[in-house]
């Protein structure tokens, strides 16, 4: 008697989710698009819309990707060493970023000099055989809206890259830190591709 009591109050709960489905779904030749996994494969030709569907929505995501036939900028991180600002966490990758930032440092001047933003830029899809570097522009907190430039050239060109920028010691100290930025790819001169922070204008 209680399994069969159990099995109507589950049957009860399909049916009244499948109604509510059926309230916010879209009808298509009669029956509605959205409901229960188990009533829709019921159906054939509604498991075939669903698949469809499917790989339509993964088709317009991977179409909506920009394109970059020269290569690309993946992402970039940045990370700010402030002075007076020791790191107290138990995340060890924090804690290696800033032990790895002030290794060697023993001197007051030795950390002033390690002191700053570093901005790590990751890029790939490039043709080894081209002649590529990468360009930061960057706004710091005394300079208003004077735009800072680096630029950087790779020794080796891989499928997957880094370059590695810094604005640290006397810079910093004098400019304060980095308002915003935005990094360049530059392939055999001309711009294949750029990531700039959420404050660059």
């Amino acid at each position: 008697m209680a399994d069969t009591r159990r099995k109507q109050e589950g049957i009860y709960w399909l049916d009244n989710y499948r109604i509510r489905a059926c309230h916010v779904g879209l009808p298509v030749f009669g029956y509605p698009v959205f409901s229960t996994m188990k009533n829709l494969f019921r159906v054939p030709y509604l498991a075939l819309l669903f698949v469809a569907v499917a790989l339509l929505s993964l088709s317009s995501c991977a179409s909506g990707k920009k394109q970059h036939p020269m290569g690309y900028i993946s992402k970039a991180n940045i990370y700010h060493l402030e002075p007076g600002v020791r790191i107290e966490t138990e995340d060890q990758m924090i804690r290696f970023e800033y032990m790895h930032r002030i290794r060697g440092a023993v001197e007051s001047t030795d950390y002033l000099a390690r002191y700053g933003n570093y901005i790590t830029v990751f890029w790939q899809g490039v043709d080894k055989s081209s002649n590529v570097s990468v360009r930061l522009e960057y706004r710091q907190a005394k300079t208003g809206s004077t735009v800072m430039t680096m630029e950087m050239t790779p020794d080796k060109v891989r499928w997957k890259n880094t370059t590695d920028f810094e604005v640290v010691g006397e810079v910093y100290t004098q400019n304060g830190p980095v308002t915003g930025w935005r990094a360049i790819l530059l392939v055999n001169g001309a711009e294949a591709d750029v990531y700039e922070s959420f404050l660059w204008q």
